[in-house]
């Protein structure tokens, strides 16, 4: 737990650190520098599967804090699942906790752009944030290769 939470400051850390990019520099960027296997992505934004795949990335987040605190209150201990499940569900978030912060930590150092950036017809106010140069690499990749083993 205590590297988990010392990950978790380092990231804090880099992530306030971290300065948009002016207007200047958002209306220099130019799709051309994009490897091609990635321009496809810069008209591709759709709310509702961002929605989508958000829910995806923290629905174990959910099951891991549920193993931990409901499952064992539910049950009476009879079947041995239920008996591990408090110890599993604690793994299972310590696991999403080191992922997230480590995820976003590398994040916060690239700094590459998200494929929106690029995109003339994205509103210009919606890119300055620093969630604008979070693209590398992949939250939700990297949460679904977590979550599988």
């Amino acid at each position: 737990m205590g590297s988990s939470a010392r990950l978790v400051g380092l990231d804090a850390w880099a992530h306030f650190s971290m300065t948009p990019l002016t207007e200047s520099e958002v209306l220099a960027l130019d799709p051309a520098t994009i490897n091609r296997f990635d321009r496809w992505a810069t008209d591709q934004n759709s709310a509702a599967a961002g929605k989508r795949s958000d829910l995806g990335m923290n629905g174990p987040i959910v099951t891991a804090a549920a193993m931990t605190l409901l499952l064992p209150a539910l049950d009476n201990y009879r079947s041995d699942y239920f008996k591990h499940s408090a110890g599993l569900g604690f793994m299972f978030l310590q696991v999403n906790i080191l992922n997230s912060a480590g995820t976003d930590l590398v994040k916060s150092v690239v700094k590459r752009p998200r494929p929106y950036m690029y995109d003339p017809e994205f509103p210009l106010e919606r890119k300055f944030g620093t969630s604008a140069l979070k693209s590398f690499f992949s939250g939700h990749t990297s949460a679904s290769a977590a979550n599988a083993y």
